[in-house]
């Protein structure tokens, strides 16, 4: 703690405004953004100095808490489905997806806790200026436990954290579950028809199990099916074992693929070109009025038992803290126990288990890993029904923040069964974090980037220097998946170009989900790039990006200058966390500085990624099989 913080007042107020707060005599605890004010304490800085330490806190809070949960004879009884599979390792508390779940809050939380006791003396009193139900409660506890006294500037508290803020939080998580039930029931009628669908090819082959929204139904009218995220590996796969290919698509909602209809219309066309000999089947495909039933009943039996169930607020408390996790993440609870996380869950469990029980056993699986539940889900199933060996392949980047990674090797028998037997990991930066995560060597096969592997063929690295007049003039913009994270990078960009002493153009690059509208941003001469991003990084020196795409890694290796907003809601979830030369900007101050600063820069390479035009890792590993 900086020693001109600790001798400042023994009042403290926490805010999560990035206004300017007239507080004479408190001290200012700034919960979102990352404000470098003397006079103030930036939440998101600490947990950003104090990474490693924070990190390991709340990945052994979150074992602590399934460990206890496990050890109750009432979770096991009511919360296993068929009587084996350990349903609370499908949660969101257990998965840590920071696109599911309040998390960082929580991780912040446990940072306020250090912050106060590291002042040099005990605060006297915590104030907080904000309208957030689950902040307000957290506080409310931790400074109760801490001795310190605590009030609040607001009378009413009616908001809540993301991603729990949307209109319809009023409603209970048991009616939006009944609702879910009834609308998922409704969509799975449209896969009756199932008299047109071929057959899985029979054992000794290879089966990929991969979310629809990947698969490029554009390229059917070039006469090819194409998977985004798998690229050339199912060529790869015929050329080197000689297997044939089925692929089980589940449905996930996205603006190419918005309901059920249209994924079965592109399965359609698929099966009536007749391209290839693979088969290729929609999960929904297998639903019967059995299996809706046993959701049913099993959502009856769980949900209820989450009403009669003492609610395991203990539990939410880290060994040796006075935080209380439960205001944060009791939603995160609550819908998984009762709500629609359940019926999705348990829905997948029993389409994954009809169609893996029927289905003759096969001599290899494939999954896209990044260790979410629905993977726990169907590894579990895979290797419950006897089928052959799994591959999870990273087809993305692991972040350090990503906390889905975590692996329990002091728990093995439990992980390993709902996990790959194998993951492919494309690249020596995600090799080194899923170690850190705790994965054991025996487990983790090099192989090249998939998606990323374009970067290995010819892309120069650019160095720069001020002589190039036009190095700001033509600003690439990258666009992201999720729309308040887009919006608020193009707002920022709006705001400060005005101020730059130069014509300037952006080229912006949608996102396949997600696109501006150029109205929106009036000070802005706005260019719209189409095509793969492949073919755009090389007309230009300069790439802005939000915090979260995987695309800043694009960028920064095909050697452009990488600026990367930081979201003032989340930390430094970016890839390129701590990689030299990027400049992370978080205000319209700290963009105009990076603009306006020396053009001299050189990326240092790094082997970020696996790369090789000739799949020499992927052919290793598939010979050694």
């Amino acid at each position: 703690m900086d020693k001109a913080k600790e001798k400042m007042s023994k009042n403290f107020i926490i805010t999560e405004s990035n206004r300017e707060l007239s507080c004479a005599n408190q001290v200012v605890i700034r919960w979102n953004g990352f404000s470098n004010k003397k006079l103030e304490i930036s939440v998101s800085n600490y947990v950003e100095e104090n990474g490693e330490s924070l990190k390991k806190k709340y990945i052994d809070w979150n074992e602590q808490w399934i460990q206890s949960c496990l050890k109750n004879k009432l979770f096991s009884k009511y919360c296993r489905i068929n009587g084996d599979f350990e349903y609370l390792k499908a949660s969101r508390i257990y998965e840590k997806s920071i696109w599911k779940s309040p998390m960082f809050d929580a991780i912040k939380l446990i940072a306020l806790e250090e912050i106060l006791l590291n002042i040099s003396s005990t605060p006297n009193k915590v104030t907080y200026a904000g309208r957030s139900t689950q902040l307000h409660q957290s506080y409310k506890i931790l400074c109760g436990n801490l001795g310190i006294t605590y009030s609040s500037n607001s009378i009413k508290y009616f908001e809540k954290l993301a991603p729990y803020n949307t209109r319809y939080a009023w409603i209970p998580e048991s009616f939006k579950a009944a609702y879910h039930l009834v609308y998922r029931f409704k969509s799975l009628y449209l896969y009756r028809n199932k008299s047109e669908i071929k057959q899985f090819n029979k054992s000794g082959s290879f089966l990929f199990c991969i979310p629809f929204f990947n698969f490029n139904c554009n390229h059917l009218r070039e006469g090819e099916t194409r998977s985004e995220f798998l690229k050339q590996l199912p060529d790869l796969i015929k050329d080197n074992t000689g297997m044939k290919i089925n692929w089980l698509h589940y449905f996930v909602k996205s603006e190419k693929f918005p309901n059920d209809s249209e994924a079965i219309k592109c399965l359609k066309l698929v099966q009536e070109k007749k391209i290839e000999t693979d088969v290729h089947r929609l999960l929904g495909e297998h639903a019967t009025l059995s299996i809706l039933v046993k959701v049913f009943i099993n959502w009856l039996k769980i949900s209820t038992f989450s009403f009669v169930v003492k609610k395991p607020v203990n539990s939410f408390q880290p060994l040796g803290s006075k935080v209380s996790l439960w205001p944060i993440l009791k939603n995160d609870w609550f819908r998984s126990l009762r709500g629609t996380d359940l019926i999705d869950n348990l829905l997948f469990y029993e389409l994954f288990n009809n169609v893996l029980e029927k289905t003759k056993p096969q001599k290899y699986g494939l999954i896209l890993y990044e260790n979410q539940s629905i993977e726990r889900i169907f590894s579990y199933l895979w290797h419950k029904h006897d089928h052959g060996r799994l591959i999870g392949v990273v087809h993305s980047t692991v972040r350090f923040w990503d906390l889905r990674y975590t692996f329990n090797y002091k728990d093995s028998l439990e992980d390993y069964s709902t996990q790959p037997d194998i993951i492919a990991v494309n690249g020596k930066v995600a090799w080194d974090e899923l170690r850190v995560f705790g994965y054991p060597i025996k487990m983790l096969f090099k192989v090249e980037a998939l998606r990323y592997n374009y970067l290995g063929n010819g892309l120069s690295v650019k160095i720069f220097n001020k002589k190039n007049t036009n190095f700001f003039k033509r600003i690439l913009v990258l666009g992201d998946y999720c729309k308040s994270d887009t919006n608020e990078l193009m707002t920022l960009i709006n705001n400060v170009i005005p101020n730059i002493n130069q014509e300037v153009f952006i080229h912006f690059k949608p996102h396949p989900n997600y696109s501006i509208k150029e109205t929106d941003f009036p000070n802005l001469k706005i260019v719209f790039e189409k095509g793969q991003l492949e073919g755009v990084l090389s007309k230009f020196h300069v790439a802005i990006t939000t915090n979260k795409t995987t695309s800043s890694v694009e960028a920064y290796i095909a050697g452009l200058k990488t600026i990367v907003m930081l979201n003032k809601y989340d930390l430094n979830f970016s890839p390129l966390r701590k990689m030299h030369g990027v400049s992370f900007v978080s205000s319209e101050n700290d963009l105009i500085k990076v603009l306006d600063c020396d053009k001299n820069f050189k990326n240092i390479k790094i082997d970020f990624f696996y790369l090789d035009p000739n799949f020499m890792l992927w052919k290793k590993m598939l010979k050694n099989l």
